[in-house]
């Protein structure tokens, strides 16, 4: 049903503003109006321009929030705490958060470092000598990489046997060959250049890896399995965090969504430019 309303324009010190929203006009149905689209005529009017001090604090309310099991709240009663409590517990959250948020990127950072390394000694798995002793050899260069399966069957077939190289293969899946070759050093370019020619894709392979190069995958899976562990148990803390004290942020939320919607009221607010004592007007 469609209501008659009637057009009312309230002032008073710029400084009441917020009492007088709070306690009248929240309480009640409004529809507030530009008042300077209202005060086309008045002179020393201009708007009522001030950042809202609570959007900052509620988005953070609103992040956390997330987080919260609603599932079981049927006898659990939001309810309003004065302003300062509420923005030391979303304050004291932010700390929290921000805390288990780095713990989480450095666990991810270590996760990322580690499947790069099992990507790349993961083909040479089944090499069954200490990659240090193969990175610091005097006499003999090598490389460890892959080449595409038809032009290693040319290369067995053709060019292998005439090489002064010894070609070790340690994995392959339906495209690729995986392996390392040995050559002497004083025909290291010469025997590189053949293998560059046949299509060979040399792998750089870090001295961080200890053992053997099985060793070396397994101590990394291991290390993976810990680091995923971490990760979950990281997310499963702030889960529990934000629940035990669910009633706490919920509450804060509720404040500050309604002082910051009380606050925006001076989007269409004007005060007078007065010398002495400055009014709002709604």
């Amino acid at each position: 049903m469609i209501e008659k309303m009637e057009f009312l324009s309230i002032t008073g010190p710029r400084e009441d503003i917020d009492r007088v929203v709070d306690s009248y006009l929240s309480k009640y149905d409004c529809h507030l109006e530009n008042a300077l689209s209202e005060l086309t005529v008045a002179e020393n009017i201009y708007p009522y321009v001030e950042v809202n001090p609570y959007r900052e604090s509620l988005s953070n309310a609103h992040n956390f929030c997330q987080g919260i099991d609603l599932s079981d709240r049927k006898h659990e009663a939001i309810k309003k705490m004065p302003l300062q409590k509420a923005l030391d517990i979303i304050a004291e959250t932010k700390v929290k958060s921000d805390a288990i948020a780095l713990e989480r990127k450095q666990l991810q950072d270590s996760m990322h470092e580690i499947e790069e390394a099992i990507r790349v000694i993961k083909p040479f798995r089944n090499m069954d000598f200490k990659i240090s002793k193969i990175l610091k050899f005097d006499f003999i260069r090598f490389r460890f990489g892959r080449i595409e399966k038809q032009y290693f069957a040319n290369f067995k077939k053709y060019i292998y046997d005439d090489l002064n190289t010894v070609f070790i293969k340690c994995d392959e899946d339906e495209t690729y060959v995986w392996g390392v070759y040995f050559v002497p050093v004083h025909e290291a370019d010469e025997i590189h250049a053949v293998y560059s020619s046949m299509h060979f894709e040399k792998i750089f392979i870090p001295d961080q890896y200890h053992g053997t190069a099985h060793e070396a995958y397994d101590k990394l899976e291991k290390k993976r399995k810990e680091l995923k562990k971490q990760i979950s148990d990281n997310k499963k803390a702030w889960k529990i965090y934000v629940n035990e004290n669910k009633e706490d942020l919920l509450s804060a939320r509720e404040t500050l969504s309604e002082l910051s919607r009380n606050f925006d009221v001076r989007k269409v607010a004007a005060c007078t430019n007065g010398k002495d004592l400055k009014f709002y007007i709604i």
